[in-house]
């Protein structure tokens, strides 16, 4: 069964300039998504090989592939709710340690679990959006791809490079919301590190001058003499 269903995204792509299809798109997923792992194995090499030519149809399954694979949050391996974990993360061990003052620590935890949370929320909104509108976005798609594609393209290869369009737009939209997040978690600590070095650049101002008043402006006590009264100390 396998050997069958790898049969048709290979035979599909032998010819590099076939146009790739939404049917050989499909039957490319589906082996690339069974169990058999011999036959990914072979496709894999197959795109790997194709790669380097003139944009073979296997190629465009393939980046489409994963493509949607990120999109599926609850899918493993990379996605984006997977590289949001991987940034958080990165940031509890090499960030927040850059942090000494312990109420600076506090604050963005805070502030990080705060808006980690309005991202989770922006992103099942943004899934549930993207979920509802597909088909409709597809026809759109598919409609000024008639209006503005070859004459002589099928309606298959009309279909793939319809989904492709779509699905890329729904990546790019989680793509900025995660950059949104990342960058606000950024800054606030990029700001926070900034003030911890401003207190401490007031904190050493504060004793050097606190020092040198006390060395230089300190009155002698007139009551006592060198010789009787206890020795004199800075």
């Amino acid at each position: 069964m396998a050997e069958d269903k790898a049969a048709a995204p290979q035979s599909r792509s032998e010819d590099s300039s076939a146009p790739p299809t939404l049917s050989g798109y499909r039957d490319y997923a589906s082996v690339v998504s069974g169990s058999d792992a011999a036959t990914k194995k072979a496709l894999e090499e197959k795109q790997r090989e194709a790669a380097s030519a003139s944009r073979p149809a296997i190629a465009y399954y393939g980046e489409l592939y994963r493509t949607e694979h990120r999109l599926r949050d609850h899918a493993g391996g990379d996605n984006y709710l997977a590289r949001m974990k991987s940034f958080v993360a990165d940031v509890r061990d090499n960030q927040l340690p850059r942090l000494n003052d312990s109420r600076d620590r506090k604050a963005a935890v805070w502030h990080i679990k705060s808006e980690y949370e309005q991202w989770g929320y922006e992103r099942k909104e943004l899934h549930a959006r993207q979920r509802a509108g597909f088909e409709r976005s597809i026809e759109a798609a598919l409609q000024r791809r008639r209006e503005f594609a070859d004459a002589g393209e099928s309606p298959d290869t009309a279909a793939f490079f319809a989904r492709q369009e779509v699905v890329e737009r729904y990546a790019r939209q989680h793509e900025a919301l995660n950059t949104r997040l990342q960058q606000d978690i950024t800054n606030h600590i990029g700001q926070s590190v900034e003030r911890q070095l401003e207190r401490n650049r007031q904190s050493i101002t504060r004793w050097e001058g606190a020092t040198f008043d006390e060395i230089v402006g300190r009155p002698r006590d007139s009551g006592r003499t060198r010789t009787k009264g206890p020795e004199r100390s800075l």
